[in-house]
């Protein structure tokens, strides 16, 4: 698998398109990302190095499992030049954690904090998950507090969703135990953006916490509508105008293809309608809004207009407007989803 993706990634930086770009992040995750070897990562950014010259200031992120990692894991990573790390840690409560079906205990999660802060790492992301059946909106703080408290730079906060045909609907269905409540997951995305504020964290995705100067640069790529490469079986790839590839999922078969020299991925070219929905929902979710001059690339005049209508017909209250951005009012953020839906075109 790593050799067939490490020949996905040197072919694909030979495109002219994308050699003639700057690159600000390389990032290691999705699928297992923890079981990545050494070797892998440092081959990989060993092939980058030879179409892009990796600045200081490039982020380069690895996303670990807390199960997985160990010391020296961690510092060789550090030592090869990865300066960010991201671990899904979801919450220190075990109860919870079995019910969102991770492999980690509370210990693990605590213990992965302890390794990379001893390897050096003063970047750290973790993601916390609230909203939990009978959690109180304290034992989600008090998550956000021990995070903290261990030093990570940066946070993403989700809450808990339940997936068709999963182990947690099904004790949802046997009541083995209580859904979700929606409200009180309302409350304690407010709760949780208030204490992160006055411990120093910006909100600049609706998900998205960051002290100053540690935003994603990765994420906010995505959000911007940047061009991205993605390489290995399931992964996304966009152009940064309209066209965007995913790779064959199976395992198997995108190892097969690639080895064989044949076509191991699809495209698809948006239309208009697809690209201004799509920069209206990623917008309408970070600090920066909407981005005018990037509707008026795509059409003319008569578009902002037919923006500006439907604010109006919705509640403008609900928007700060200027010259060249439309943003939602903070207070909205948690239905901003539902919000964007009433734009589309």
């Amino acid at each position: 698998m790593e050799e067939n993706m490490l020949k996905e990634l040197d072919s694909r930086l030979l495109d002219n398109h994308i050699i003639s770009k700057d690159i600000s992040s390389v990032y290691f995750g999705g699928g297992t990302p923890s079981l990545a070897s050494v070797k892998f990562i440092s081959k990989a950014l060993e092939i980058i190095s030879i179409y892009k010259k990796i600045k200081p200031t490039i982020e380069i992120t690895v996303e670990v499992n807390p199960e997985d990692v160990s010391p020296d894991y961690l510092l060789k990573l550090k030592n090869m030049g990865v300066n960010r790390l991201s671990m899904g840690i979801q919450t220190f409560s075990d109860s919870y954690l079995a019910i969102s079906n991770r492999a980690h205990n509370s210990e693990q999660a605590k213990a992965a904090l302890f390794y990379a802060a001893d390897a050096g790492f003063q970047n750290v992301s973790t993601d916390l998950m609230y909203g939990f059946p009978q959690q109180s909106i304290g034992e989600a703080l008090d998550d956000l507090e021990v995070m903290i408290a261990m030093g990570i730079t940066h946070f993403s906060a989700y809450a808990l969703t339940v997936e068709p045909n999963t182990v947690l609907q099904h004790w949802i269905n046997t009541k083995k135990i209580l859904a979700p409540d929606e409200d009180l997951q309302a409350e304690a995305f407010f709760a949780i953006r208030d204490l992160a504020q006055k411990r120093g964290f910006i909100q600049y995705e609706i998900s998205n916490f960051g002290l100053p100067g540690q935003f994603s640069k990765h994420n906010t790529g995505y959000w911007q509508g940047k061009l991205y490469l993605g390489i290995g079986p399931s992964a996304h790839s966009f152009d940064g105008f309209r066209t965007r590839r995913w790779n064959i999922a199976n395992n198997q078969v995108y190892n097969k293809k690639v080895k064989n020299g044949e076509v191991f991925f699809e495209e698809e070219m948006l239309s208009d309608t697809q690209r201004i929905n799509e920069i209206i929902m990623l917008g309408l979710r970070t600090i920066e809004g909407i981005s005018l001059e990037k509707l008026k690339e795509i059409s003319d005049d008569s578009l902002l207009e037919t923006v500006l209508d439907k604010i109006e017909k919705l509640n403008p209250d609900y928007f700060n407007i200027n010259n060249d951005t439309i943003s939602l009012n903070k207070q909205h953020w948690f239905h901003a989803d539902g919000i964007a839906a009433e734009l589309f075109f």
